[in-house]
């Protein structure tokens, strides 16, 4: 299940997106009726940690009050260098599981050439710092190919 949000959804909170987020989290939901599933709520399309750590918090917030049986996670996609200590400590206030880096090269000179803002190194460093937190680490490239697992080599 996936839920985006934009700023002229909702006016509830500071950003508006809570009560909003929760209303589209318990519709999803209402749509699986297999009991037997396992459920994460994700952010993409997007660098999630790239919000505003505030917006981050409360879309987390919003999808933290339904982690059950069903809910086992949430997940997110980020940019490499958008992944930092206090990051990564919201996300393990919340529960986040998994989180995916969007690595469109090992070259920093093909980064380079395409303007990423980033090179290889931190896709390493943010590898490496959300391995120490025990999340699932998938690195994929715009293609959708997935790469770097945890335990592979890089």
């Amino acid at each position: 299940m996936c839920v985006l949000q934009s700023k002229k959804d909702n006016r509830d909170s500071k950003f508006g997106f809570s009560d909003k987020a929760k209303e589209e989290i318990a519709q999803y939901l209402s749509t699986i009726k297999s009991e037997d599933c396992q459920i994460e709520i994700a952010y993409f399309g997007g660098s999630f940690t790239g919000l505003d750590m505030e917006l981050q918090r409360e879309f987390l917030e919003a999808a933290s009050g339904f982690k059950d049986e069903r809910i086992i996670g949430i997940r997110m996609s980020t940019r490499p260098d958008y992944i930092n200590k206090e990051i990564l400590e919201q996300c393990v206030e919340f529960g986040v599981k998994t989180i995916e880096l969007g690595v469109q090269s090992a070259s920093n000179r093909v980064l380079e050439l395409n303007r990423r803002g980033h090179v290889f190194e931190d896709v390493i460093r943010a590898a490496e710092m959300i391995k120490i937190i025990r999340n699932r680490t998938w690195a994929s490239d715009d293609a959708g190919n997935v790469w770097l697992r945890p335990g592979n080599r890089y």
